[in-house]
C-alpha cells in the first residue's frame, strides 16, 4: 500500500518564520497535487479544549465535499468517528489531510491531552493517509506528552533560526563579546581617589591598633576603653 502517514514537529522561535515556511510548503503541495491535500488548522490558543477543537476539525472536514453536513450538536464521539469516517473516505479518493497544530505545546498541557491522542492515533490505522505537523517555540514540546500520546508520535523535529544579515550578526557577536557599564553613581576604582577619600583613615586607624599593641603586648587591654576608643573619630 502506498498509504503514508507522518508527523513532525516545526520548532523555532517568535519571529523566526514557522509559519511562512509552512505556509510555503503547503502552497507548493497544492499547486502540485490540487485538491488532493486538505489543510486543518487549529490553534493551541483556541482549539486546546478537546472538544471545540474537534468540533473545528469536523466543521473544516465539511469543507472537503458539497455532501458533507456539520452538526454543532454533536459530541467529542461523535466528532471523532466523523472525522475517521471523512478521512477513510477522502483516502479512497487519494485525497490527504495535513493536521497543522499551532502553539503545539498548548494541546500538550491539556489534561489526559485526549485531543492529541485523537488525531494521533489515526495515523495508526492503514486506512488513513494524513499528516500532523506541530507547530512550536518550546524545544521541550514533545517532553510534555503522555506516554500513550508520545508512543504514536515519532519526535521528528525541524528547528528554525531567524534569519541573521551580515550587520545584525555583527551587532550580536559586539553585544556578546562587550563588558557590561558600570551604574553611573558607582565610585572610580583609582587607587589614588580612594586615598584621597578615605584611605588615609584606614592608615591612621592602622597605626593606632599597632601603637595598642605594643601598650598590651600580651593581647588584654582594658575592654571598656576599647570600647570608648571604637566611637574615636579616628575609627570612623
Amino acid at each position: 500500500s502506498d498509504v503514508c502517514s507522518s508527523d513532525l514537529l516545526l520548532v523555532g522561535a517568535r519571529g523566526a518564520g514557522k509559519t511562512l515556511v509552512l505556509d510555503s510548503a503547503l502552497r507548493q503541495l497544492r499547486e502540485t497535487h490540487g485538491t488532493g491535500v486538505l489543510p486543518v488548522r487549529l490553534n493551541g490558543m483556541l482549539h486546546s479544549d478537546e472538544r471545540v477543537g474537534m468540533r473545528e476539525i469536523a466543521e473544516q472536514l465539511c469543507a472537503a465535499g458539497e455532501e458533507l453536513e456539520f452538526s454543532r450538536a454533536a459530541g467529542f464521539a461523535e466528532n471523532v468517528a466523523f472525522m475517521r469516517e471523512v478521512l477513510r473516505v477522502l483516502e479512497g479518493g487519494r485525497r490527504s489531510v495535513v493536521f497543522v497544530l499551532e502553539d503545539f505545546d498548548l494541546f500538550a498541557h491539556r489534561p489526559k491531552q485526549t485531543l492529541l491522542y485523537a488525531v494521533m492515533d489515526l495515523l495508526q490505522q492503514t486506512q488513513v493517509q494524513a499528516a500532523v505537523v506541530g507547530v512550536t517555540c518550546r524545544h521541550d514540546a514533545a517532553e510534555l506528552l503522555e506516554k500513550r500520546v508520545k508512543s504514536r508520535f515519532s519526535s521528528r523535529r525541524i528547528l528554525l533560526a531567524p534569519p541573521v544579515g551580515r550587520m545584525r550578526a555583527a551587532t550580536l557577536v559586539r553585544h556578546a563579546l562587550s563588558l557590561p557599564l558600570p551604574p553611573l553613581d558607582a565610585e572610580p576604582l583609582d587607587a589614588d581617589a580612594d586615598h584621597a577619600r578615605g584611605g588615609g583613615r584606614v592608615h591612621r586607624g592602622l597605626r593606632v591598633c599597632r601603637g595598642d599593641a605594643r601598650r598590651h603586648p600580651d593581647g588584654q587591654g582594658d575592654r571598656k576603653s576599647t570600647r570608648l576608643n571604637s566611637s574615636h573619630p579616628r575609627y570612623l
